[in-house]
């Protein structure tokens, strides 16, 4: 598919002498939906105020549909975007919020009706025209931002931090509309968001920022499959990171030294094969398994330690151990009904955490800064 969005070495810095963003190259596809990821600070916000027009770069070029639109003013671009807070004129009614930019714009009378009919019907609100935004909830609030962002028919809609209003059953449900909205439409969607669950769950591609530059971008299976730094590893997820050194790199899989023994890692040997020296390893706390009573390890990696402390989550639980070799280490176990092997250990128990060399990845240790 064809770029929509090309911003190119961008670089933007306020007043105050902050970096904001720091040559920043990006490539968005037509119909994609991509979420700009990070911390207050990262520079994901400024992204898509550079792209909305809203703010200008220093240096570099933002093109759209192939258009270099760097000078051009917000209102020409083909762009719309739904606002945090929403933005909605209060003593305007929902079909008058809607209209206001069509209006604005100069669209014939006769043509803004019809346009604004399509939009409600788009986000199920075709029976809310007449009410004010005070009289709606949150979720309904947020559906009229989004048809007001509809109806100018953008190529691309933006939006910032479009949830971050909602509390968390609203916006959990919300992001499964949005989502089911983006695939019925088409649209090419960039959205800013500070929330890693957001993120993973309704991307086709996650941008992690950091300090003004791209961490590691990638489909949410791969950025939290195989983290390329401790940065990206710690955000997106929880952790359990080891040191280690590379032994053995010329077979099918990688053998690390770390302080709980030799470890072989094949989850990114396609990406790191050439990987020498000092790494760090890489395990998700979910897909690691917990032995006790003498279980065999079978082909998995293993490393004792001793059961420090139960957290329940619920569905799950998350056990914390301290390795032998000093290093703390997670592990979360799902509830289910009882097996042989699924018995929740006590505090102080001495057990095995193992996981399997397919679910064992690493970066460089330079990465881990």
């Amino acid at each position: 598919m064809p770029a929509i969005i090309e911003v190119q070495n961008v670089f933007k810095q306020f007043g105050d002498g902050v970096i904001a963003v720091n040559d920043v190259s990006l490539s968005v596809e037509e119909g994609e939906f991509v979420t700009l990821l990070g911390p207050s600070g990262c520079g994901k916000t400024t992204m898509l105020r550079l792209v909305a027009g809203f703010e200008s770069p220093e240096r570099g070029k933002i093109l759209l549909g192939g258009e270099d639109v760097t000078e051009s003013p917000p209102y020409s671009r083909a762009v719309n975007m739904v606002f945090q807070d929403y933005a909605l004129f209060p003593h305007m009614t929902v079909f008058e919020n809607v209209a206001y930019g069509l209006k604005v714009s100069g669209v014939p009378k006769a043509e803004i009706g019809p346009a604004v009919d399509r939009a409600l019907r788009t986000v199920e609100m075709q029976t809310q025209g007449d009410r004010q935004p005070h009289e709606l909830s949150g979720g309904m609030r947020q559906r009229i931002a989004l048809a007001r962002a509809l109806v100018r028919e953008p190529r691309v809609l933006l939006l910032d931090e479009p949830l971050a209003a909602l509390d968390a059953n609203l916006r959990d449900q919300m992001r499964v509309e949005l989502k089911h909205l983006h695939d019925r439409l088409g649209l090419t969607f960039l959205m800013v968001t500070h929330d890693q669950t957001e993120a993973l769950v309704m991307a086709d591609r996650v941008v992690l920022m950091n300090n003004g530059k791209i961490a590691q971008e990638g489909t949410p299976t791969d950025i939290y499959e195989h983290p390329q730094s401790t940065y990206v590893a710690n955000f997106i997820g929880a952790s359990n990171l080891m040191q280690g050194s590379v032994v053995d790199g010329s077979g099918d899989m990688v053998t690390i030294s770390t302080g709980g023994g030799q470890l072989k890692a094949s989850g990114s040997v396609a990406m790191h094969k050439a990987l020498q020296g000092n790494v760090m390893v890489c395990v998700r706390p979910e897909k690691v398994h917990l032995l006790t009573n003498g279980q065999d390890a079978g082909d998995m990696n293993a490393i004792g330690g001793t059961v420090e402390e139960l957290l329940f989550h619920g569905s799950s639980v998350r056990i914390k151990v301290n390795l032998d070799s000093g290093e703390p280490f997670l592990v979360d176990m799902q509830m289910k009904a009882p097996t042989a092997s699924s018995g929740l250990p006590e505090r102080g128990a001495q057990v095995r955490v193992a996981f399997t060399p397919e679910n064992t990845s690493m970066f460089p240790a330079e990465a881990s800064r």
